[in-house]
């Protein structure tokens, strides 16, 4: 019962979202109503999967309506700062997750006059939960929101660029959520970033040993949360790159590198970020 109330809930809001991008700037006149029940959603639904889904629908809200979003505001972050703050358990990333791509969509279409005495506080934000974060999915949001501020307001962006690429070419370089599978079932599958670790520093001496190890592969998987944050990785370095000028030069060379580098991934993910490359 509960599942299939979970699965009434996701079709109600994915058809409001729907909805939104369907009337575009027409939503304007529905605001008060959607926004007043949405927030009422995000702070009292009784599950997590409702709030999530209420954030989203207000994201896509958002989205539709554009600056007219602006009144509503300082209610909207009133109760998206409990979850952009979230601590880190398996609840709170999913819901900080999920703010954190609202809050990219605020980035985008408030516009710069009303964006910009928040840009550098979500910075900040971005920067604290990047440093920390192990989950794939927030840190794809993460990069989404990077990207989406340097639309509005690059110069905010400008102290942490440095560290900010380097963390992005460092997903594009991971083999973290990898996993090898070979013919031969008695020989065990293995993570690809264990095996990395393992093995820097140590050469074999039986290097057709090796070879065979390679022949012996059946194919390697890779999860999907893994493979959306290369996807989105790689499509905010381009838009950085698009958005922050002369700052982003010392980084073109290694960008476009790593689209080349890409060019033959097989993921569609990974590809519509190589495109933009």
């Amino acid at each position: 019962e509960m599942s299939s109330q979970s699965g009434a809930l996701t079709r109600t809001y994915y058809a409001l979202e729907s909805f939104c991008e369907n009337m575009g700037e027409k939503i304007v006149p529905y605001l008060p109503d959607l926004v007043e029940k949405l927030v009422v959603m995000i702070a009292h639904s009784p599950t997590v999967h409702g709030k999530e889904l209420a954030i989203s629908a207000l994201g896509a809200v958002s989205n539709a309506a554009e600056e007219a979003i602006v009144p509503f505001l300082g209610q909207v972050m009133e109760h998206l700062k409990v979850y952009l703050t979230a601590p880190d358990t398996e609840d709170g990333i999913r819901l900080k997750t999920q703010a954190i791509d609202t809050l990219s969509v605020f980035a985008r279409k408030i516009g710069k006059e009303t964006f910009s005495p928040m840009a550098a506080e979500c910075v900040q934000l971005g920067m604290a939960n990047l440093s920390s974060a192990d989950d794939p999915d927030l840190r794809r949001c993460i990069y989404s929101l990077f990207a989406a501020i340097s639309s509005t307001c690059p110069e905010a962006l400008y102290p942490c660029l440095d560290p900010i690429v380097k963390k992005m070419f460092e997903t594009l370089d991971s083999t973290e959520g990898m996993t090898t599978e070979y013919k031969n079932d008695s020989i065990p599958r293995f993570d690809l970033d264990d095996s990395v670790e393992e093995g820097k520093g140590e050469e074999s001496d039986d290097e057709d040993e090796v070879l065979g190890d390679y022949e012996n592969i059946e194919g390697i998987t890779v999860e999907n949360g893994y493979l959306e944050e290369k996807g989105d990785a790689l499509a905010s370095l381009c838009e950085l790159a698009d958005n922050m000028a002369t700052h982003f030069v010392p980084y073109y060379e290694d960008t476009f590198g790593y689209g080349l580098k890409l060019v033959d991934y097989t993921a569609p993910l990974v590809r519509r970020g190589r495109f933009c490359a």
